[in-house]
């Protein structure tokens, strides 16, 4: 048996990018990208056992063929890039130094220079493979960085950084003293902490270093003369010009360029400055911590960051110095007691203002023309209005109910505009809010709640108007409509108001009433609702209460809720999503005076005006590069017109921002070709649950993170994943799971998710079939496809007024996706263990409450009710290791989506790190056979009586084992415990030996792995537990043993902190005792691991999915290609 790596992804450690390739470290491994694909183009492992930390290019190789030395800890290795065929050859082997290597060198073709971590200048010859000097600086200590800033055969100068805070140049040409030691000509100090990364740029004779104290310090070089030899340098003056703070955490690297100087730091934040000591910008996009590894490309265009979630994306330098936004005021040329109330934009290039007046203005941004299109003076003082661009259409309402519709025809701003009117009485009050659902359908609100659909039919010479639906709100205290759409073929509309709920209606054409068939009350807090919109088969909404929710509809049109959705920390006011595909949607809203467009993909700002908060008349139009914003502030009409355009392109998606805590197989399948696809689940100490699939196609395996689960709000710590017993509206073909997640703050919550396994992607909407896909920039000016079902499923923007409501319409939809499989999933339902007695007055809701903050649940084991042989119950057990020293055992009713605590046991006095159960068939017939004749579970009868024993596992080394057959007649004392290491246990499996005899395989703290072997008999109802055999290893590992896996029938699997995944063999030594022999081990790439799961898959290979500060997927598989366990 032998392991083989297939995949890893962890924090990015180095990178080097030129032309359109990108070389990164990952690990041990080389990963090489092609930035304008932005695919995967080669994994190859460079470094085996160590990790990359520097990717150095030979100034002597001719391209496309170029030399690199890549280093990493005390080794480096040569490597060849082919730029024409994108591969990368290894050169020769692992060469190994007796110190850690921080910076190389090419001094000549062959020949490079090393600074070793105690202050050493190592030369080495690669063509002879031997060592040429070692020069010691006089000053030996412990270097946190060092950098060669000028390396020639004739003049060799170290930058070193050390531990006492200060940056020694030295140089290993210069003269030794008596103890053969070089003194240093030059140091650089104040810094208040260990220097991390120094950079020189020999074109201005600046150089720069930064530290642990979070600052960045820049100094000019002074030469004597204009030669840069040893001796030049030994005379150099240095000038401190900055002292700069602009990260939050320490900074871990900089890289001086032409005109700015980079940095990046442990805040994932990356800073472009001016050197005059300004921020000119600062790139946001990388989630958790530290950015490890920057480079910049040759052309000093772009700037490639790879952080520690795993991902790499690249920065455009060319806009950093953008000026801010301009905002202009429109001029309208109002009379002195005039001024506008409220406006919207009509396109990208024309707006319209509603006057005090009464006046309705068209204002032509290009041409600075104003034309006024309406006066009327009963529509002063108090106006709603919403404008329907598909039809040029503007609909405006006033205080005596009265409706007016005008038509814009042929625009001309010189000669005037043909417009068509026409007017309707709503109601006797003044109309609330006003709403186009699509292009010939439009809603109103009147007192009391009164809503109504209206048909406009626009013709040639007039306009038809006619009722086809009342509805009436619940009373609330603010009873009108700002956010609806139309759904499921027009025959539902779904409504929400300013009091944050959200309505849904039966539409009866014969009684021309909505019907309403379902209420969520104050669903989006008291701030309202501000969007609707369908996407696929999901409707999603948005609030001023900074969430957005997802939901379906069942087979009674009722709203069933999936996900809730917190975008950003301060982003309290989301007033629109515009969903541009599946993993791309921007978030439209308000962050305190700020209005801001998010891009939840790239984690990062689109665009940013500051224009007083959203409690005013305002509007925006936007494609992929430009944005129009408008809005009223001191009675006035201002304008904004900028660029619209990413400046970031993310080349390896991001999985978590910070180590993960543990990780799950969900179930694999294959593609079209035969190429297996394995679905897993990962959680984090970032709070968050991510869904990815392994695709094992083409020659690289490839890691897609699809989604990301939200909800915690502590770190995760574990999770259980087993099939469901709830029959849902996906297809047959998908697979069913239920997702168990624990964590910090004792909170448990339990996800529903579908692995789907295909090429087919999310249905659109049901009424929207041969909508065309189009992407954000694609809404303005075009013409739209518009369904039967009065269902238009085509952006259009985002508005809102002073008076009233919200307007609300629909908005662009783009199902297409790069990935072959994808997952539906929602959110069953959570609690937090210490908050079990609080009433939930909102159950739809799945509130959050406050919890004891020590206590956490560490581990889950979950019995299904296929485990109880009850197929047809939804009822699922819950077992809980807590961090307190209390066993918690809960049940799930799926059917209901509802937690209960059935029992606390405090038989343990520590805290509890492990637990897991297994089904114990009655009916085995118990003999006592040796170790070697058994039958190997040849007779068990798992469909007769059974017995559940449950496992938990403390800090005390102990193993307590429990019956939960009768949760009614449960002991409160364990039916049986074994001592089986000296602390904490972080590590425990148990399953079938043999037919009559059971294995537990545990992993501590204390290094050790230790098996019994036990035998159960069940006598009278009462299970009886013995111990056969027992043994192990008392030093498996160098470290902890965070994961153990029993491997049929005499297997067993360990991986530690050490970064060990082991192999070994049970052997009997006498009638009492075992022990085990090394098979194989294999380092893996993954440190801090924190537990590991497995799969067989149908090749007959075992998949190991090893997690910790990163993620990597092993196979282990029979040299002769018999499967595992046979």
């Amino acid at each position: 048996m032998t392991f083989t790596r297939i995949c890893h992804s962890g924090p990015v450690t180095e990178l080097y990018s030129d032309r359109d390739y990108i070389l990164a470290g990952i690990g041990s491994q080389l990963h090489v990208y092609c930035v304008s694909s932005k695919k995967e183009l080669q994994v190859i492992d460079v470094l085996s056992a160590r990790v990359i930390h520097g990717i150095i290019p030979s100034e002597y190789s001719i391209t496309p063929v170029r030399t690199f030395c890549i280093y990493g800890q005390k080794c480096i290795r040569m490597i060849q890039y082919d730029d024409i065929n994108k591969k990368v050859d290894l050169i020769g082997s692992v060469v190994e130094f007796d110190d850690w290597v921080w910076n190389v060198s090419f001094i000549e073709d062959e020949v490079i220079c090393l600074a070793l971590g105690h202050n050493v200048i190592v030369t080495y010859d690669l063509k002879n493979q031997c060592l040429i000097s070692s020069v010691h600086c006089q000053e030996k200590c412990i270097l946190y960085c060092a950098k060669f800033i000028c390396s020639r055969s004739d003049c060799v100068i170290l930058a070193a950084g050390t531990v006492f805070n200060q940056v020694l140049l030295w140089s290993s040409q210069s003269n030794t003293d008596e103890y053969n030691r070089v003194i240093p000509f030059h140091r650089l100090t104040g810094h208040q902490g260990v220097i991390f990364s120094i950079d020189y740029d020999e074109r201005s004779d600046m150089i720069c270093s930064v530290s642990d104290d979070r600052s960045i310090r820049l100094y000019q070089l002074k030469f004597v003369t204009t030669l840069r030899y040893v001796k030049d340098w030994e005379n150099i003056e240095s000038i401190l010009l900055h002292v700069l703070y602009g990260h939050s955490a320490r900074v871990w690297d900089v890289t001086l360029l032409t005109n700015t100087f980079v940095s990046v730091g442990e805040d994932s934040t990356c800073c472009v400055w001016s050197y005059s000591g300004k921020v000119i910008q600062k790139f946001k996009g990388h989630k958790g911590k530290s950015i490890w590894s920057m480079c910049v490309d040759k052309e000093e265009k772009n700037i490639v960051t790879g952080g520690g979630d795993n991902s790499i994306r690249i920065w455009s330098l060319n806009d950093v110095n953008n000026k801010l936004p301009c905002v202009t005021s429109l001029d309208l040329k109002l009379d002195d007691d005039d001024f506008p109330r409220n406006t919207q934009l009509f396109d990208i290039d024309k707006v319209i203002v509603v006057t005090n007046k009464g006046k309705v203005l068209l204002y032509d941004i290009n041409s600075e023309d104003c034309n006024v299109i309406m006066y009327d003076d009963i529509f002063s003082s108090y106006t709603v209005m919403d404008v329907c661009i598909h039809t040029n259409t503007i609909a405006i309402g006033n205080v005596h109910g009265t409706l007016r519709i005008l038509c814009l025809k042929d625009f001309n701003m010189k000669n005037g505009t043909s417009i068509i009117t026409a007017d309707i009485d709503v109601c006797t009050g003044k109309i609330l809010s006003i709403l186009w659902l699509n292009s010939n359908t439009l809603l109103t609100t009147a007192p009391d709640g009164i809503v109504d659909l209206w048909c406009v039919n626009i013709n040639k010479d007039n306009i038809e108007m006619s009722k086809l639906y009342t509805m009436e709100l619940n009373r609330s205290k603010h009873r009108w409509v700002t956010a609806a759409t139309l759904c499921n073929n027009g025959g539902y509309i779904i409504c929400g108001d300013r009091t944050g709920s959200l309505f849904v209606y039966k539409l009866i054409e014969d009684k021309a009433i909505g019907d309403l068939i379902q209420t969520l009350p104050k669903l989006h807090g008291k701030g309202g609702v501000t969007y609707i919109g369908c996407h696929g088969d999901y409707i999603y909404t948005t609030g001023r209460d900074g969430v957005y929710r997802l939901f379906d509809l069942d087979d009674n049109s009722n709203l069933h809720l999936l996900q809730n959705k917190k975008v950003l920390k301060g982003l309290d006011w989301i007033e629109k999503l515009n969903i541009i595909d599946n993993d791309n949607i921007q978030v439209i809203g308000f962050h305190s005076d700020t209005f801001i467009i998010w891009s939840i993909e790239e984690n990062q700002k689109l665009l940013e005006i500051e224009c007083g908060g959203g409690h005013r008349a305002w509007d925006i139009i936007y494609t992929d590069t430009l944005a129009c914003f408008v809005y009223v502030k001191t009675r006035e009409v201002k304008m904004v017109r900028t660029k619209l355009k990413s400046n970031q392109s993310i080349i390896k998606k991001c999985l978590h921002g910070r180590e993960l805590c543990d990780g799950k197989f969900i179930s694999n399948s294959k593609d079209k070709n035969g190429n297996k696809i394995v679905a897993m689940v990962t959680c984090s100490e970032d709070t968050s649950i991510c869904l990815s699939f392994l695709y094992y196609g083409n020659c690289l395996p490839y890691l897609d993170i699809c989604d990301t689960l939200t909800g915690h709000i502590s770190s995760v710590r574990c999770l259980y994943v087993c099939s469901s017993s709830y029959n849902t509206r996906h297809s047959d073909t998908s697979d069913r799971k239920l997702i168990f997640s624990g964590g910090g703050r004792s909170q448990l919550k339990v996800w529903r998710i579908v692995a789907n396994f295909s090429n087919q992607l999310d249905k659109p909407c049901n009424s929207c079939v041969d909508v065309p896909q189009v992407h954000s920039g694609d809404r303005i000016g075009s013409d739209p496809t518009v369904c039967e079902n009065n269902c238009d499923n085509i952006a259009q923007k985002v508005t809102n007024c002073e008076i009233s409501p919200l307007s609300q319409s629909q908005i662009v939809e783009n199902n297409t996706s790069d990935s072959m499989c994808n997952f539906n999933y929602e959110c069953l339902g959570g609690l937090q263990l210490s908050s079990l007695t609080r009433k939930h007055w909102k159950p739809w809701r799945q509130p959050i409450n406050n919890s004891d903050p020590e206590t956490r649940i560490v581990d889950i084991s979950v019995i299904t009710p296929e485990d109880r042989n009850q197929p047809e119950s939804t009822l699922f057990m819950i077992a809980t290791a807590c961090s307190d020293g209390i066993f918690r055992v809960l049940t799930f009713c799926e059917a209901s989506k509802k937690i209960e605590l059935i029992a606390s046991l405090t038989y343990h006095d520590h805290s509890i790190l492990k637990t897991s159960h297994f089904i114990i068939p009655t009916c085995k017939n118990i003999d006592n056979q040796s170790l070697d004749d058994s039958c190997h579970g040849e007779c068990s009868d798992k469909s007769g009586p059974i017995k559940i024993l449950v496992m938990s596992a403390a800090t005390d080394g102990k193993v307590a084992f429990w019956d939960m057959t009768d949760l009614s007649s449960m002991s409160t004392e364990p039916v049986f415990t074994v001592d089986v290491h000296q602390s904490g246990i972080n590590s425990l499996y148990f399953g079938e030996y043999t037919d009559d005899r059971y294995v537990l395989v545990t992993g501590g703290d204390d290094n050790a792995v230790n098996i019994n072997i036990l035998m159960i008999n069940i006598v009278d109802n009462i299970i009886n537990i013995s111990i056969c055999y027992n043994g192990g290893h008392l030093s498996a590992h160098s470290a902890q043993i965070t994961g153990v896996h029993y491997i049929p029938h005499n297997k067993i699997v360990t991986v530690s902190i050490d970064q060990r995944i082991c192999l070994w063999c049970i052997e009997q030594e006498n009638q009492s005792k075992i022990s085990v022999r090394q098979l194989d081990s294999m380092f893996t790439n993954v440190s801090d691991v924190s537990n590991i799961d497995t799969l067989n898959d149908e090749s007959g290979k075992l998949c190991i999915l090893v997690t910790g500060n990163g993620v990597e997927v092993l196979e282990l598989h029979h040299d002769n290609g018999a499967s595992i366990g046979s």
